[in-house]
């Protein structure tokens, strides 16, 4: 039985933590690259020991760990965590990654797809089947935080989240058409979709507005209509 957790990333990382507490599992460390912050966030949080080094896990003895840095960095990590199970947040590999990157593993890995049990998309989950065939999708993402990401890696760490979601409903993604680094044309399932990840207006902030159209016929595809707008994106 699994009783004792530590978190690897000191922004989504504590996403996990309420949800460890809750189960009864203690969180007995918090690991991140830099010792001031990890060390305040830590105490803050009630957690009793804070990490900047790989090797101090060990000492721990976690039953779990909670693998929460930049998706770039994921192969790494689950190679250097191999004898710990480990939650990952998703997208499991980055950019670069492959399954090979997993080859020398002995413990197991769990990826972490949180959208799909947010209260909307359980209840878009829940009325899309009643309104018809889909005929085309709208989803936008904005992102204005202080973190150095490309675009590649914005699409990754933010629109990855709900449109998942939007794949596992409608079907396989197939990019259709690149528009800029920030706007994509590409399909779901078959389903026209336009795409946009870029930045947000306000700072600090971080939000995904997402359409499905039922019913009623794409008047053309996506892939020929030239940028998404984002304005358009989010009505």
């Amino acid at each position: 039985m699994m009783r004792r957790a530590l978190l690897i990333g000191c922004n989504w990382g504590l996403v996990h933590l309420g949800a460890y507490r809750q189960a009864g599992i203690d969180v007995v460390g918090l690991l991140g690259r830099h010792e001031e912050p990890v060390a305040r966030i830590a105490r803050q949080q009630g957690i009793p020991h804070a990490l900047t080094r790989v090797e101090e896990i060990a000492e721990l003895a976690p039953d779990l760990v909670s693998l929460a840095t930049p998706a770039v960095s994921h192969g790494d990590w689950l190679n250097r965590l191999s004898d710990y199970p480990v939650i990952c947040e998703k997208p499991l590999l980055g950019l670069t990654g492959s399954p090979a990157d997993l080859a020398e593993r002995t413990q197991p890995v769990w990826v972490n797809y949180a959208f799909a049990f947010l209260d909307s998309a359980r209840l878009l989950a829940q009325i899309l089947p009643t309104l018809g065939p889909v005929q085309r999708v709208s989803l936008a993402c904005h992102y204005r935080l202080p973190l150095t990401f490309t675009p590649a890696q914005w699409w990754l760490e933010v629109a990855s989240h709900p449109l998942s979601f939007l794949a596992h409903r409608l079907g396989e993604p197939r990019l259709a058409a690149v528009h800029s680094p920030y706007a994509l044309s590409a399909t779901l399932g078959g389903v026209p979709a336009e795409l946009y990840c870029g930045p947000a207006a306000a700072p600090g902030s971080l939000s995904a507005v997402g359409a499905a159209h039922p019913g009623r016929p794409a008047a053309a595809s996506p892939a020929t209509t030239g940028p998404v707008r984002p304005g358009a994106m989010s009505r």
